[in-house]
């Protein structure tokens, strides 16, 4: 997961189905969502991200998306609207339930050999 790409399509879908799973619909007692962010590197390639137009005010993207989850919508409207588009914005906006836990410790491999790198990422998701 890189910051700038919070808020895309991707994110709605994901969002919504988490906030469903988690609902009282689904799960008696509601569960508690707990989110580990695989947080990398900013790599400035790539065109991930950028499918953001289902945001725009049309009435098309009123019917298609919002009507599925509007304080969804609303919260990531508002995220990419104001250029803060990172997961702490995910965290503050209001996206998920309330009560979800959130684990924002990045994962990088800087100096760390190949051979290093699952047992460092198995401290890293014990660290979760």
């Amino acid at each position: 997961m890189q910051d700038r790409y919070v808020g895309d399509l991707g994110d709605f879908g994901k969002y919504a189905l988490l906030k469903s799973l988690c609902s009282s619909a689904f799960a008696e007692p509601e569960l508690r969502l707990g989110v580990v962010w695989y947080l990398v590197a900013d790599e400035r390639k790539g065109n991930d991200g950028r499918y953001t137009d289902y945001l725009k005010d049309t009435g098309q993207n009123g019917a298609r998306f919002r009507r599925c989850d509007p304080s969804l919508y609303d919260a990531l409207r508002r995220i990419v609207h104001s250029e803060q588009r990172g997961v702490l914005s995910v965290r503050t906006g209001g996206v998920l339930p309330t009560g979800t836990a959130f684990y924002e410790e990045p994962l990088t491999f800087k100096d760390v050999p190949v051979k290093g790198r699952l047992p460092h990422r198995s401290r890293w998701l014990r660290g979760a």
